[in-house]
């Protein structure tokens, strides 16, 4: 993944979150599991396709295919609901890579 590619991503979730960008700037690195699992789902989906970009970067995975953000939505949610404290770009470091 290119760094235009988390960028492009990135603005698609400020674009798509205006509440949260604009009233207060979201970071990512400041959310825990629980702050995650409270946010409205429409944004929640939206930061789960930012979420998934920037753990594919990490894993240096360029496999895309139907269902894998899915999968990984599902696996970030149960995840999250055994670590709510956990930050929650450490618990994308909990998912198993594919």
């Amino acid at each position: 993944m290119t760094k235009a590619f988390l960028l492009t991503l990135a603005m698609i979730v400020m674009l798509s979150l205006p509440q949260l960008c604009f009233a207060d700037l979201l970071r990512m690195g400041q959310l825990n599991c629980t702050q995650f699992r409270q946010t409205n789902p429409h944004y929640r989906s939206e930061m789960i396709a930012w979420l998934y970009g920037y753990w594919s970067h990490e894993n240096a995975s360029d496999i895309m295919g139907d269902g894998l953000r899915e999968r990984f939505a599902q696996d970030l949610l149960n995840t999250c609901d055994k670590n709510p404290d956990t930050p929650l770009l450490d618990a994308l470091k909990l998912i198993p890579k594919r």
